[in-house]
């Protein structure tokens, strides 16, 4: 996990590759925290935020959840930019992003 912690290579990634990333490690059970922090770090930037979809979102915070990395900036920062996407929405998909914000006690009325 080092090695994805390097800039060359985080510089390079989609917000889909930072959510098949989490969500690999969430299905492994493999928590590594600074892991997390860096690749949410990066998941911010506006040019990686303008990649987001439904579907990422909703990886990236079920992976957040299945963790155990609560991160309340990063869910707040997400969901509020979540608010201005277009496209379909599965059901699948938002019963994943309501699910995480409720387990780790977030309310977002906004959202619903």
């Amino acid at each position: 996990a080092q090695h994805m912690l390097s800039q060359d290579l985080l510089s390079g990634m989609t917000v889909m590759d930072v959510a098949n990333i989490l969500w690999g490690y969430a299905s492994l059970g493999i928590k590594n925290l600074p892991l997390v922090k860096k690749l949410g770090a990066q998941v911010l930037q506006p040019n990686m935020l303008q990649g987001l979809d439904f579907e990422s979102f909703g990886d990236i915070v079920w992976s957040l959840v299945m963790l155990g990395a609560k991160e309340p900036y990063l869910m707040n920062q997400l969901a509020d930019h979540s608010l201005t996407l277009q496209g379909p929405l599965g059901l699948q998909v938002a019963s994943n992003i309501f699910w995480a914000y409720k387990t780790f006690g977030i309310l977002r009325k906004d959202m619903i």
